[in-house]
C-alpha cells in the first residue's frame, strides 16, 4: 500500500523512496506509528495520506515507544531506558542507592 517495501528481515518495518533518492522510513507496532526520513515534503504527503485513511491522531515528536524513552535535541536522537531501570531499582529495593555517573561518548 502506498508503494511502500515491507523488509525482509523485520515485519514491521517498511521503505518508500522517491526518484530523488529521498527516503522515509515507517514502522507499525499494533497502533502506534513511527516515521523518519529524508524529506519534510514525503513526510507530510504520508501523514496526510495516513490520515485520509484512518482515523488517527498526530501526537507530535516520539518521546516513548515499546518502553524506550525518546530524547530528540540537535544534536541527535538519544534512546533511553530510564524508566525501565528505575523499576528495577524499586523491585530489587536500591532506589535510594547512591548513583554512579559515567560519561558516554556520542560520535
Amino acid at each position: 500500500m502506498c508503494k511502500f517495501k515491507r523488509s525482509t528481515s523485520e515485519a514491521t518495518l517498511y521503505t518508500r523512496s522517491d526518484s530523488e533518492g529521498d527516503l522515509i522510513i515507517v514502522s507499525i507496532y499494533v497502533d502506534d506509528i513511527v516515521y523518519t526520513g529524508s524529506s519534510e515534503r514525503m513526510l507530510t504527503e504520508f501523514k496526510r495520506e495516513m490520515m485520509q485513511r484512518y482515523e488517527m491522531s498526530d501526537l507530535g515528536l516520539l518521546h516513548h515507544f515499546l518502553g524506550m524513552g525518546i530524547l530528540q535535541t540537535d544534536k541527535g536522537v538519544f534512546i533511553h531506558q530510564s524508566k525501565y531501570a528505575k523499576s528495577l531499582l524499586v523491585k530489587f529495593g536500591l532506589e535510594d542507592c547512591k548513583p554512579s555517573i559515567h560519561s558516554i561518548a556520542y560520535w
